[in-house]
């Protein structure tokens, strides 16, 4: 169906075009709003559910045209135009609506189109239409309040899809594509004598979505290493093989990340034992970072800080991260926590000041 062909031309209308409509019944592309208090441009929270619902259920669809100013009635199963409803100070509405629509839906929208027509009467009151296009990654979700749900337009009106519809319309995309990301955190510094320093670090563990298409169901995989625990985070539980060679994270089936946001995994919690093999009197994260470059660090998920031998040598530890979606192929990355890999993350992370 061509994008709204057969309204093109309320975008020319003024105020006696609007009155035309009058009597009017919506459609598949077309649905008239209230303003829930005409007489203030500012958005209420029912202005941005009606908002949010409509841009979901048209982005979800073909697209369509959302009208602001014209009062509905139900009839027969029908949403009927019976009265134009202005609303003052327009300019103030649009800025309102153009601000609300970039964090009432994801993905966002990118390619809206706004007219305002203008009471022949009061210039400062009138109308606001919107076109809203046909979405190129679906589904698009409301975040309006208390909504946080996909709509979709049809012949009966715009109705919830249910969990059916909105996996369909991801898997009718193509893969999406995911992107590891790792980030060291200082947790606690601590000296046990005048020779070693003992770090407890922590790796937070995140995906990052790089394409257009929201990933489905999330997962990664860690093998090679059992830390002294891992922090579950966004609600994600991370368990341990029978046969204990990974730990797994897999959250739940509806669990979607949408194209360019973060999803937090877990922290994996570790111990470092630096010896520094010199008398030092304090302790500064920066400074011990500095000068211990070059000195033998050991490795745990938990140290024995009285057996400096029982730990491994840290440049012996390689982590394995397979992890993938259900709609995007599963990668494998293999990260080297040597001496030079942390020293580095601390840096990027701020760590070392």
């Amino acid at each position: 169906m061509l994008f709204l062909d057969h309204l093109r031309h309320l975008f020319d209308f003024d105020e006696r075009g609007l009155k035309s409509l009058i009597g009017t019944a919506e459609d598949f592309q077309l649905e008239f709003k209230e303003k829930s208090d005409a007489t203030k441009p500012n958005i209420s929270k029912e202005d941005k559910r009606n908002l949010g619902k409509a841009l979901s259920a048209f982005a979800n669809a073909d697209g369509g045209l959302l009208i602001w100013g014209i009062r509905t009635r139900r009839e027969s199963h029908e949403d009927i135009a019976t009265e134009l409803k202005p609303i003052a100070n327009i300019e103030r509405f649009e800025q309102e609506v153009r601000a609300a629509c970039s964090t009432l839906v994801r993905p966002a929208l990118t390619d809206l189109q706004f007219q305002t027509i203008r009471c022949a009467d009061d210039a400062s009151s009138g109308y606001l239409l919107m076109k809203v296009p046909q979405a190129g990654n679906k589904p698009v979700m409301s975040y309006a309040p208390d909504h946080q749900k996909y709509f979709l337009r049809t012949i009966a009106g715009t109705t919830p899809m249910d969990d059916t519809l909105v996996r369909q319309a991801i898997l009718a995309e193509r893969s999406s594509e995911l992107e590891l990301t790792l980030r060291v955190e200082h947790l606690s510094t601590s000296q046990p004598d005048r020779y070693n320093t003992h770090l407890r670090l922590g790796l937070l563990v995140s995906m990052r979505n790089i394409s257009a298409v929201s990933a489905v169901a999330p997962y990664i995989r860690l093998s090679g290493w059992h830390p002294r625990s891992i922090d579950s985070l966004s609600g994600f539980p991370w368990r341990m093989d029978p046969d204990r060679t990974f730990n797994f994270c897999s959250p739940p089936a509806e669990t979607l990340v949408h194209p360019s946001d973060h999803v937090a995994m877990g922290k994996l919690r570790f111990e470092v034992l630096v010896n520094l093999k010199a008398p030092r009197p304090t302790i500064d994260t920066k400074i011990m970072f500095e000068r211990t470059r070059h000195q033998d660090w050991r490795f745990g998920g938990s140290i024995n800080t009285k057996d400096w031998s029982a730990t491994h040598p840290i440049n012996d530890l390689n982590l394995t991260f397979c992890y993938g979606a259900q709609n995007c192929p599963q990668l494998t990355e293999v990260i080297d926590l040597s001496q030079s890999y942390l020293i580095g993350k601390c840096e990027d992370s701020g760590i070392l000041g």
